[in-house]
Formats: C-alpha cells, sequence, structure tokens
C-alpha cells in the first residue's frame, strides 16, 4: 500500500531536482556568457522568480502531505516563498521595465524584507498540533513579529 506513494515521493522529488538543476544551469549561463546582452538583467530576474516559484510549489505540495506540525511549517515557509515570488515580480518590473534608479527604494524592498516573516512565525508553531484555531494568543505574537519586522525595515 504505502509503495505507489514511495515512488510518487521519489518521481516528484526526481522532477523537483531536476527544475532545480535547470534554473541553476541556465542561471550561471546567462550571469557568466551573456555579460553584455541588453536582457541578461530581465532573463536573470525572470530565472531568480521561476527558483522562487519551484521552491514554493515544492512546499505547498510537501505541505499536502504532512499532518498538524509538518503541514503548518511547510505552508509559512511556501508562504515566505510565494512572498519573496511577488516581490521579485515587482523587482524585476521596477528594474527591467521602468529602469528605476537602484538608489531610490522601491516597494519591492520592503515584501523581500517582510518574506522573512513567515519563516520565523514557525517557531511559534506547537511540534505537537501545527497551528490551533484555540491558539489565538499566537495571531498575537504572529502580529508582533510582524511589526517587529516592519520596524526593523523603517527604521534601519
Amino acid at each position: 500500500m504505502h509503495v505507489p506513494e514511495a515512488k510518487n515521493l521519489r518521481r516528484g522529488f526526481g522532477i523537483f531536482l531536476s527544475l532545480a538543476l535547470i534554473v541553476l544551469t541556465a542561471h550561471a549561463a546567462v550571469v557568466i556568457f551573456a555579460r553584455t546582452w541588453t536582457y541578461t538583467s530581465l532573463v536573470s530576474n525572470l530565472i531568480e522568480l521561476a527558483s522562487a516559484l519551484l521552491a514554493s510549489i515544492a512546499c505547498t505540495l510537501a505541505a499536502r502531505r504532512m499532518e498538524n506540525f509538518g503541514k503548518y511549517f511547510w505552508i509559512l515557509v511556501a508562504a515566505g516563498f510565494y512572498t519573496w515570488s511577488f516581490a521579485q515580480v515587482i523587482c524585476t518590473y521596477y528594474e527591467s521595465i521602468l529602469h528605476a534608479s537602484l538608489q531610490s527604494p522601491w516597494p519591492s524592498d520592503i515584501i523581500f524584507f517582510l518574506s522573512m516573516t513567515p519563516l520565523l512565525m514557525t517557531v511559534f508553531l506547537d511540534p505537537k498540533k501545527g497551528f490551533d484555531r484555540k491558539q489565538w494568543p499566537r495571531i498575537f505574537d504572529v502580529l508582533q513579529v510582524v511589526i517587529l519586522t516592519v520596524a526593523a525595515y523603517l527604521f534601519t
């Protein structure tokens, strides 16, 4: 009964590993061989977006296979990668489409900074249950982490 499930897990791992190696190789090729190409920045940003989305999807699929702590852990990690992906889209737009100055802050800056917040929230998960809606004080802990992260960004 568990053998087909194990085969699917190995096949899924192989697919994600192959895609990750393709993305890594493509990025290395762009950085090494296309340094003077006009669209190097755009292609590099799109490859970074692809790697973040690949990680997001892998975490989401891992969360679907888990229960309790593991499920919520991977959901939070996926949320961090999805937030990073959103920031990468904005960054790509500002850098490659608008050609905005690198010296001025972009809206993506704070989103990149906040993308680490879900990862930090994994500290507040109950190792036995994961996240239980009855644990409403943990929601305040999460809000404190978000406020602290925003404050750290704004005042540094």
